[in-house]
């Protein structure tokens, strides 16, 4: 399914019911939905469930199914805590009685309170930074095309166990607008294209096949973030065993400033009988 005239429609849903609303994921490779896709649209089916304009703080999706494009996506909602300090609401993605995903999404009225974070990693800015194919990462997927991408750095190779990181410049490729939960979705978008590839870097650089696919995917919003402005994705994951990897994300804008965090759980898989990769 090819990219709306408009990127901000990729997060469009319309109101199928009192609580339910109803959207169109594009293709990913195989024309699988794209899972960052999906926590997007989750997450802005909770703020029409509720009205809410601002950013939550957190969004945690549990992925139970692959869905397919070109057959309309349905979001059922529920309220599950709307008080002075936080609204929490629970969403479950659908698509012909097959149930796609779970998400919660929380927001919390931001408090007064002192203030800390990990310093951003030191390393080149992405201007004058070669354009980076993110097809390279992992195999050709039209979710990429919203993307402008910059590789800063990343781990060599080593056959000591090492963990993989890797960091990444990336922006969303064209405007978006002052909507502040339009660039929520889209971060989220992001977050999703390229955590599965660095658990499956070890393998992919010692030519090892490898299937891999998302399990969970979170994705917690610290202050304001522009997804259309450079931002700063410095991905790790500190371990891999029992056929699963863990991939933790801090995302930076240009002043350093740690605005939005990331966790997912990958499945690592040696294929069997020429499967491809699943996710994205």
């Amino acid at each position: 399914m090819p990219l709306p005239p408009d990127d901000a429609e990729l997060f469009d849903l319309e109101r199928a019911g009192a609580d339910a609303f109803r959207g169109f994921c594009i293709g990913g490779r195989r024309t699988q939905v794209f899972g960052g896709h999906l926590v997007a649209q989750s997450l802005r089916a909770a703020a029409l469930a509720v009205g809410q304009v601002t950013v939550p703080h957190s969004v945690r999706t549990c992925f139970l199914g692959p869905g397919v494009t070109g057959t309309a996506i349905d979001y059922a909602t529920r309220v599950l805590k709307e008080g002075r300090a936080f609204t929490v609401v629970e969403v479950h993605a659908s698509q012909a009685e097959r149930t796609l995903a779970s998400a919660t999404v929380s927001w919390h009225q931001a408090e007064a309170s002192g203030s800390h974070q990990t310093a951003a990693p030191l390393g080149p800015a992405p201007d004058g930074l070669p354009a980076l194919d993110l097809d390279t990462l992992g195999g050709p997927s039209p979710v990429y095309d919203t993307i402008d991408a910059r590789m800063a750095d990343r781990f060599e190779p080593t056959d000591d166990g090492s963990a993989p990181w890797v960091r990444l410049w990336k922006r969303w490729r064209d405007p978006l607008g002052d909507d502040p939960l339009v660039h929520a979705c889209a971060v989220a978008w992001m977050s999703d294209s390229s955590m599965t590839r660095v658990g499956a870097q070890p393998d992919r650089d010692a030519g090892r096949p490898v299937v891999h696919a998302s399990l969970d995917h979170t994705v917690r919003f610290h202050g304001p973030v522009r997804a259309d402005r450079w931002l700063l994705f410095d991905e790790v994951s500190p371990v891999r065993s029992g056929g699963r990897a863990l991939v933790r994300g801090s995302i930076y804008d240009r002043s350093g400033t740690l605005v939005v965090s990331t966790d997912q759980e990958c499945l690592m898989r040696t294929p069997v009988g020429g499967q491809q990769p699943a996710s994205g």
